[in-house]
Parts: structure tokens; C-alpha cells; sequence
């Protein structure tokens, strides 16, 4: 029987997947992905100096630990054994389970990782070990020295150094103390490279130079605002998880919760079919503060039914459901950029692409999240068929698109309709909640009116297909309203009503609404 040779695992991590990966929150992101599969209500993660009186060399250095406490299984000690896959073939992908993609972006950070669950009964592989994509076959690694032991006393000892998290200071959120798992990532150093004779000086890491090695201070990306801003977005989207903390040592940096009177997203499983579920609520970091709104929904329409049932889909997506989610987020000054602004972005529960932000004359920073369960690349990186430039979904077929790719494409299509004639409705649903002020709505409609997304035609007919969103002018004052198609009458200011009285009573009517020309409308016929 051919063994595969450990080489093939690492040039299939720099060649095909770290390549995709920036170095930075992507990989927090992917990490917290893993604690919401879980389903972990708390995250902790933090940086460490290491560990001095462990016996395996990688414990002694600077490391990122991951705590959760949420469920481990034997399938998922399966999943991490078989994380890179047994094949011979460095391009073969055979992770299952939540320990894929999202795990692999960690040798981003280091070579080799260690792992530690409590014991499970009869479980056919181990709950606590090290992964080393450097070992072959027979777990054996002559790439490196003293690599290949994990032993049961520094099993004790990673223990022992979050035990602070577990039993002391935190015990409300690790009650059940069977119910934890502990990821530890030993950060790149140079002492990490290959010895001599052995593929001499061939690290894992995709680029040369300092930047692929981590000192003895904490990495930046960890713990700063940005970090901090993202995690907040994040957890509007997450069902479980709803308490992220940083630590550097035994120092608590940060720590973002969300309010326990928050509706959270449901289970798809929970979900009725085109039946809309409410997720809205408050996270809190230290003093800031950030508002969210929207909702979430399968919607089932005859174009999905049909993909699901064509051939060309592999039978491994067959359960897939077209559930999407519009949420609105606004964020207090301190976790705002220097300019305030309004943030597009796609996702996929989790943000998938680029983010796309535009000025917004407010007092706050607000983001747009548009989730869809989307077909994404290989990497987990973007949208098939996304047009950064137009922020819409293309189904048409370009070079090497296979008939699965494009049937895919196809689902991204209808389900990105589907979510853009949503907007409106969410956009006031998360107006009313908060009791946004004129001002604000103004400045949001006005970013939303000169964004990308609203320029291009074919998104803006569908989103304003039904309903349309528009500054409502009478004898009375000036209101934003969400109204269904009716007769409009732009005018170039407020006129003087005692002057045009058959003005103001059309003004008032059911039939007719009066806006001013100048007003950022949401209208399909204002372009």
C-alpha cells in the first residue's frame, strides 16, 4: 500500500490553500467558525510567552491559544487526524467535518499544532495529540528533532496554563468542566526550520523575510481595534457564541458579550420556510457599543427546488437550503473608523470577499451584512460569480467553469435576488427599531444611493421592484417612508402649501406622494 510523503501535505498547504489566506483576523475568523460549529457560548483565545519546563520544543515558544466550551466528538478527533487527508496527491482535499479549511489556515502562524479534549468514551482516535504535517505515514517527523512526542505531562502543563480560564477566574462559563477544547498554536520562529540535510531551511510559510516569523511581543492583529471592530460585526451573525474574550498571559484585554435579551439567529433546522425570523440586539465591548437589526429566512422558490434535483450537484449538497439574512449594524464613535462610513459586505454566516465601504455623513459608522448560503471557492475566500465591481452575481460562464460550477453559480444567482429584494424592508425594520433620527436616515440613504450596489440597474430593479424607500414631504413636515410602488412627484423644493392648496391635498392623499428631486430616494426611476 503507498504512503504518502509529508512533503506532498506541505506543498499542498503553501500551494493551495495559504495562498488564499491573509495573514491576520481571517484566520480569528475561521477560528471563531470552529467554536460556533461547537456550539460554544464562549470563546476565549489569547497569547502566551510558552511554556519553559515543556519537554517538546514547540511548547517552549510564544503560542495563540484557542478555549471554547463547546462540544468535542469523535468525529471531530477523526476530522483533525484526517485533516490533510491520506492520499499521495498534495492537491487531494479529504478534511470533513467542522475541522476543515478554517483549521488549516492556522500554519499560517506555525508549523505544527497541539490539541486537547477531555476523554471520550470509546472514541477510535485520540482526544489530545499534536498535529505535525512534517510527520509522514508512520508519524514519524526527520525534518525535525524532538517533534514527534507529545507526552502525557505536557499534555498536563498546556492544561495547567489556561486552568485559569477553566477553574478559577471564569467558572459561570466553563460549568460543565468535562465540555472544553484547547487548540495551541506555537508561533513560527526560525528555530522551527527544517534541520540541516533535511530539505535545509524549507519552512512551511508561503513568503520570505521577517514577516513569517513571530518575536517575543504579542502580534498585533490579535488584540487591536480592528480585531476588536470585526469581532463585534462577526457576532451579529453567530447562533451560539455569544462572549469573546483576549488575554496576553493571565491579563484580560478585552472582552465583547452580547446582551442576553438579543435574538439570535435560529438553527436552520428550527427555521419555517419563507417564514422570516427577527435577529436584533446590542454587543458590548467595555464602553462602546454596537446596535444590530435585520432577519433571516429560507426561502423556498421553484429555482431552488430545481438545482437541488439536477444531476450535475453532487449528492454531498443535496441538503442545502436557501437560507439568507440582511443585517443592519450600527457602531458607537469608539469602534467606528476615523471616518464615519457605511460597510458593505457578503457572507456566508461568517464575511466572505472583500469588504466595499462608502462615507457616510454620520455621526456613527454603520455596516450592511447581505448572508447567503452561498457556493463559495475552494479556499472559502469569495462568492462564485461575484462581481467585486458591481457588487452583483454573474451566472455566465468564463474559462474552466465545469457544468457543477456553473450550477452553482446558478444558485448564487437566484439567492443573491432574493436577498437584495429584502433590503428595504430590513433597512426600515432597523430604522424603527433603534428610532434612527432624520439626520441619520438621510446620511444612510445617501451612502446607500451613491454605493455600488445601488448604481448598478440590475441590482436596484430588483430591490426596488416592490417596494421603494423615499423622504415623504406634506403640509406637516418631512418623513422617511417605506412605502409599496405608487405614483411619486418629485419637486425641487418645499413649496409654500397655503399658496398651492390643490398641491397639499395630493400631497396628503393615498395616491399620490410628494419628495423632493434633491432627497437621496431609494427608487428604481431616480437614476
Amino acid at each position: 500500500m503507498a504512503e504518502h510523503h509529508p512533503l506532498g501535505d506541505i506543498e499542498y498547504l503553501k500551494e493551495n490553500l495559504l495562498n488564499s489566506y491573509p495573514l491576520g483576523f481571517p484566520i480569528l475568523k475561521e477560528l471563531i467558525q470552529n467554536a460556533e460549529d461547537a456550539k460554544a457560548s464562549c470563546l476565549d483565545y489569547g497569547w502566551i510567552k510558552g511554556i519553559s519546563n515543556a519537554k517538546h520544543p514547540l511548547l517552549k515558544c510564544p503560542a495563540l491559544f484557542m478555549l471554547d466550551n463547546g462540544e468535542f466528538t469523535n468525529e471531530n478527533a477523526e476530522s483533525i487526524r484526517y485533516i490533510l487527508g491520506g492520499s499521495s496527491k498534495p492537491n487531494q482535499q479529504d478534511a470533513i467535518g467542522k475541522f476543515g479549511l478554517g483549521l488549516k489556515s492556522v500554519f499560517h502562524l506555525c508549523e505544527a499544532f497541539f490539541y486537547i479534549a477531555p476523554d471520550i468514551t470509546d472514541c477510535e482516535y485520540s482526544t489530545w495529540d499534536i498535529f505535525n504535517p512534517w510527520a509522514g505515514a508512520k508519524n514519524k517527523d526527520k525534518y525535525h528533532e524532538d517533534w514527534d512526542n507529545f507526552c502525557e505531562n505536557d499534555k498536563e502543563l498546556i492544561k495547567k496554563s489556561v486552568n485559569f480560564i477553566i477553574l478559577e477566574k471564569q467558572k459561570e462559563d466553563y460549568k460543565e468542566k468535562e465540555k472544553w477544547f484547547i487548540l495551541w498554536i506555537p508561533l513560527r520562529q526560525r528555530s522551527h526550520q527544517t534541520i540541516q540535510g533535511k530539505e535545509a531551511g524549507i519552512p512551511l510559510h508561503i513568503k520570505n523575510g521577517d514577516n513569517d516569523f513571530f518575536g517575543e511581543i504579542p502580534p498585533d492583529f490579535l488584540g487591536n481595534n480592528e480585531t476588536k471592530r470585526q469581532i463585534n460585526i462577526l457576532m451579529t451573525l453567530l447562533g451560539t457564541v455569544n462572549q469573546i474574550r483576549y488575554w496576553e498571559g493571565d491579563l484580560n484585554k478585552f472582552e465583547i458579550k452580547l446582551d442576553e435579551n438579543s435574538e439570535r439567529r435560529s438553527s436552520l433546522s428550527a427555521l419555517v420556510h419563507n417564514q422570516e425570523h427577527s435577529i436584533k440586539g446590542k454587543i458590548y465591548d467595555g464602553g462602546n457599543a454596537l446596535s444590530f437589526a435585520g432577519s433571516e429566512v429560507i426561502t423556498q422558490i421553484a429555482e431552488f427546488a430545481n438545482i437541488v434535483k439536477r444531476p450535475e450537484l453532487p449528492e454531498k449538497f443535496r441538503r442545502i437550503t436557501p437560507h439568507n439574512a440582511i443585517v443592519f449594524s450600527q457602531l458607537s464613535k469608539d469602534l467606528s473608523k476615523n471616518q464615519s462610513s457605511l460597510t458593505l459586505r457578503t457572507a456566508v454566516f461568517l464575511p466572505i470577499g472583500e469588504d466595499y465601504s462608502i462615507k457616510c455623513e454620520s455621526k456613527y459608522s454603520y455596516y450592511l451584512t447581505l448572508h447567503g448560503y452561498f457556493f463559495v471557492d475552494f479556499a472559502r475566500t469569495g462568492v462564485l460569480g461575484w462581481d467585486g465591481n458591481n457588487l452583483n452575481i454573474d451566472k455566465k460562464q468564463v474559462a474552466k467553469d465545469d457544468d457543477r460550477t456553473l450550477l452553482q453559480k446558478e444558485w448564487n444567482f437566484y439567492l443573491y435576488r432574493v436577498i437584495l429584494s429584502r433590503i428595504l424592508d430590513n433597512f426600515n425594520l432597523f430604522i424603527n427599531e433603534y428610532k434612527l433620527p432624520e439626520t441619520e436616515v438621510s446620511a444612510l440613504c445617501k451612502a446607500l444611493h451613491s454605493s455600488k450596489l445601488f448604481k448598478e440597474k440590475s441590482n436596484r430593479e430588483i430591490i426596488c421592484q416592490e417596494k421603494q424607500f423615499v423622504l415623504r414631504i406634506t403640509s406637516q413636515g418631512e418623513e422617511w417612508k417605506l412605502l409599496n410602488r405608487k405614483r411619486v412627484l418629485s419637486l425641487p423644493e418645499t413649496p409654500k402649501w397655503d399658496l398651492f392648496p390643490k398641491l397639499k391635498e395630493k400631497g396628503e392623499s393615498s395616491e399620490w406622494l410628494l419628495t423632493l428631486s434633491s432627497a437621496p430616494n431609494l427608487r428604481f426611476t431616480d437614476f
